[in-house]
């Protein structure tokens, strides 16, 4: 992959600093479900932390950008607002998860100003035909909700299978209230 790079950093509504936990990678976790927009994160002292540098999509180089796709466990709205001026510029189809009821109505107002329209897509996290051909599911009834989001001058394209955004939060999230 020649067009791709990592960056030690995270990504928000500003340029800044962000303290992480210190993470053991020796013990079992889900660490890409660790929420760096709760602030009961930080609230103990006895946990230490590290500091990594926080960007915005705004402030990095490029000249082309045709999909994001954010996940960042509570911050996308952050993410958004740091890239707003990138969104403008390029017009990508956006791909947000947006599973957290208490942020669901500001995320999908958010996208709505930035002049998308949005599509539920609520796939199963698990697939039967993964590339590992494990076939037990360790998620069962487990979907991941996220948002796809078509530029809306894009008259003529076509979305086929996902509903339509009519309300902010998605129904299977709505049910867990």
């Amino acid at each position: 992959i020649t067009n791709t790079f990592a960056a030690h950093a995270g990504v928000g509504a500003k340029l800044g600093v962000l303290k992480t936990p210190a993470l053991n990678y020796a013990h079992d976790a889900n660490y890409g479900a660790i929420s760096f927009a709760d602030p009961a994160l930080w609230a103990s002292t006895e946990i230490p932390k590290d500091t990594v540098p926080l960007t915005t999509l705004d402030s990095i180089d490029t000249r082309a950008c045709k999909l994001l796709k954010i996940d960042v466990e509570g911050m996308e709205a952050a993410v958004l607002t740091g890239g707003q001026l990138l969104i403008e510029r390029c017009r990508p189809f956006l791909y947000v998860e947006n599973d957290r009821a208490e942020q669901a109505a500001e995320l999908v107002d958010l996208m709505r100003s930035l002049r998308y329209k949005l599509y539920w897509h609520a796939p199963h996290l698990f697939n039967p035909k993964n590339f590992a051909g494990l076939q037990s599911n360790l998620f069962p009834n487990t979907v991941s909700v996220n948002v796809f989001a078509v530029p809306a001058e894009l008259k003529n394209f076509t979305v086929d299978g996902l509903a339509p955004i009519t309300e902010p939060i998605h129904p299977l999230i709505a049910a867990m209230k």
